[in-house]
């Protein structure tokens, strides 16, 4: 409701500027937030609890590794792929997994490298390596909390052996509908006031913060 109050309010003439960056941002991420709900959705829906704890569920070396490559594979953006990770934690990834997918997706995934290649040549090797050994990195490091109880363990409890896909093989178009758009709405009302929070700080950012504030206290130098 503030989200669309500000947004009532930047039509006002004397907040053009923040209209202009609200609509910009607005244009730039609706579709990737979308996306990132509806494979929430099909995750939520279709994919068994066992599956993903088997797979980024266990305290473990592989777990990480599993979480680099899905985000790797996961050819989303910043914006959607919050959704989908949120997604994953709900059907029992653990956090370090969690936020080993998180980092390794927007910059290590496969269309940001096929980009990066043609931007940078083999030197997008750098970029996509480095993204991959600072989410595992990460990830060791939230394994320890872990293991140490600072950190909340998996959203719930999940017997690998119980995996199946009765949903998949027995396909149903009126019940897979259904069951994919409550696991959209689930997912929308826990992440998507968070990404609106992310839209309106930027766009005020954007309006009234001079470009020049950035180059001058955030450019390429250790201060």
């Amino acid at each position: 409701s503030i989200f669309l109050a500000v947004l009532l309010i930047s039509f006002l003439p004397a907040f053009a500027a923040l209209n202009e960056s609200l609509l910009s941002y607005l244009g730039i991420v609706w579709w990737a937030v979308l996306l990132g709900l509806v494979l929430g959705g099909v995750i939520d829906y279709f994919v068994p609890d066992g599956f993903v704890v088997k797979i980024l569920g266990k305290r473990s070396k592989i777990t990480l590794i599993n979480a680099v490559l899905a985000g790797f594979l996961m050819s989303a953006c910043s914006h959607g792929i919050l959704a989908i990770a949120i997604q994953l934690y709900k059907k029992g990834a653990s956090v370090p997994a969690v936020i080993t997918f998180l980092l390794a997706s927007p910059w290590a995934n496969l269309p940001m490298t096929v980009l990066l290649f043609g931007f940078f040549g083999w030197k997008a090797l750098l970029f996509v390596v480095g993204a991959m050994v600072i989410a595992l990195i990460t990830g060791f490091i939230f394994t320890i909390l872990d293991q140490f109880g600072l950190i909340e363990g998996p959203a719930k409890d999940v017997e690998v052996e119980n995996v199946s896909w009765d949903r998949v093989t027995n396909f149903d178009v009126n019940k897979s509908a259904k069951g994919v758009a409550i696991g959209f709405v689930s997912l929308a009302n826990m992440v998507l006031w968070w990404i609106l929070i992310g839209i309106l700080a930027a766009s005020i950012i954007g309006a009234y913060v001079p470009e020049h504030w950035f180059m001058e206290y955030m450019g390429p130098n250790f201060t």
